[in-house]
């Protein structure tokens, strides 16, 4: 059935001559995705759900999504909550007619595939009932993605009901739920064996660190050692196999051999508890870990000897978060950031600070890296404030300043799409906003039915995480990076 979208009167009364007319008639008008975006919802019949016991099931899914919102949304807006609840009830077809609907003549910035989330008749989130899609019992604590021997890309969440979840994005379905830890899930990476075998690593607060076979989802080995909470983790790969970093309260940092499972070394050095760990490699091959504690103090430590190599001075408060690339010279660096509202790039082979990024008016808590079209290599980094700050790592000058969310921004995460450097963020009003990094625009926003507070990023879509809530969105198509910015909602 095609609907003549255009036609203002058909939009806000065709709803009230099709229920006039019979169920069926009203059935019918809601079987078109661009009736369900571009119909006024002020006729009563849309807003409150007066279609009887006969209510069709687009129908049912444009009432529950109206009936979650504060206020009559605009098309884009309806075109959102309205995929994303479609998806909710594992409809995956009509959720993409649902996003690919145009409004001002562009699609939906993504689809939502699946989501763990359940949504009831009343408008409201619940626990998913039978043949849904079932998530964690609370909180997701991180995400990693990988890929399974037979080709497959999963997503791994942890979570605070003591379990890690792998989860198949292309389906939504559970592919394993890896069960073996005795306090809640806190970090989870993921890497593969000499002999082929993709793994996970996940750690917890009961002091454990276990290794999974993310193929069978069968544990291979708990590694033992640490003596408090574990708070992340991360790999590297030395001469002869792969290792895992792990850091904890406890002070210390460990080095494990993940094919034997043997603890190669202690790194011990830290006043105070380990906050954050990344790895690299030098200019000369050296394999290295970056640590940051609940001081000042960041430390680079040698993986092969378990040696200190440098002690990083320069903020003057906590290190929160640290992360590490390469710049076009070949220079291996690490990116910090403090409760000093800065961030600092350290040339990691002399051990020297090359810059001080100033800017920000809050504490600093996240960093992430990546490198644009031209070969630049940015930093995005953001506190507790409403902005995103675009650094260039080898001039240190700041590039752009991601500012549209109004409020405070709750996760950053950046990718490649059709080979565009762009960056996803979200934020505690519910809106994402897709960017151009090399031009600092924004390119697409998205309305969500919750506050994104973790999110994970690959080529095809992103993985977005808010309490024991999990959606995977794919993207619609590559940013039209020559088109006019999005106005704001």
């Amino acid at each position: 059935m095609t609907i003549g979208i255009r036609n203002p009167y058909l939009l806000r009364h065709a709803v009230d001559h099709a229920r006039a007319a019979g169920s069926e008639s009203l059935s019918l008008l809601f079987e078109d995705p661009r009736y369900l975006v571009h119909a006024h919802p002020d006729a009563s019949a849309l807003r409150y759900g007066a279609f009887g016991e006969g209510m069709s099931l687009n129908a049912r899914i444009y009432v529950t999504a109206l009936s979650s919102l504060d206020r009559v949304p605009d098309p884009s807006t309806r075109r959102d909550f309205f995929a994303f609840h479609a998806a909710s009830r594992q409809l995956p077809d009509l959720a993409h007619a649902i996003a690919t609907t145009l409004v001002k003549g562009c699609p939906a910035v993504a689809t939502p595939l699946w989501t763990t989330v359940r949504v009831s008749d009343s408008g409201r989130y619940h626990t998913p009932g039978s043949g849904a899609v079932k998530g964690h019992a609370s909180r997701v604590n991180a995400i990693a993605m990988a890929a399974l021997s037979d080709g497959s890309q999963v997503a791994i969440t942890a979570g605070t009901d003591a379990t890690a979840i792998v989860w198949d994005l292309a389906t939504g379905a559970r592919r394993h739920t890896l069960t073996g830890h005795r306090g809640q899930v806190s970090a989870v990476t993921a890497t593969v064996l000499p002999d082929g075998s993709p793994v996970a690593v996940t750690t917890s607060s009961a002091h454990e660190v276990i290794v999974w076979n993310l193929d069978t989802g069968l544990h291979r080995r708990t590694l033992t050692g640490h003596r408090q909470w574990v708070h992340a983790v991360t790999v590297a790969t030395l001469p002869d196999g792969p290792v895992a970093v792990t850091i904890s309260s406890d002070k210390d940092a460990v080095v494990w051999d993940l094919g034997s499972g043997v603890r190669r070394h202690t790194l011990t050095g830290h006043q105070k508890w380990v906050r954050a760990v990344a790895t690299t490699a030098l200019s000369d091959g050296s394999p290295v870990a970056v640590t940051t504690g609940s001081t000042d103090e960041v430390i680079v430590w040698d993986l092969g000897t378990g040696l200190r190599r440098h002690t990083l001075t320069g903020h003057r408060g906590w290190a929160n978060t640290v992360t590490t690339t390469t710049l076009p010279d070949g220079s291996p660096v690490a990116v910090t950031t403090g409760a000093d509202k800065t961030g600092i790039v350290w040339n990691l082979d002399t051990g020297s600070r090359r810059h001080t990024l100033t800017g920000h008016t809050r504490p600093v808590d996240s960093v992430t890296t990546t490198v644009l079209p031209d070969g630049s290599p940015v930093a995005l980094t953001t506190g507790s404030a409403e902005e995103v700050i675009v650094w260039d790592l080898d001039t240190g000058v700041r590039r752009h300043t991601l500012a549209g969310h109004g409020v405070c921004v709750r996760a950053v995460t950046t990718t490649l799409p059709d080979g565009t450097a762009v960056a996803l963020t979200t934020s505690a009003n519910k809106k994402g906003i897709l960017w151009d990094l090399s031009s600092g625009r924004a390119v697409g926003r998205l309305h969500l039915p919750y506050t994104g507070t973790l999110a994970a990023a690959t080529r095809a879509g992103f993985v977005l995480g808010h309490e024991a809530d999990l959606a995977y969105f794919v993207w619609n198509q590559a940013p039209d990076l020559d088109a006019p910015t999005q106005p704001r909602r």
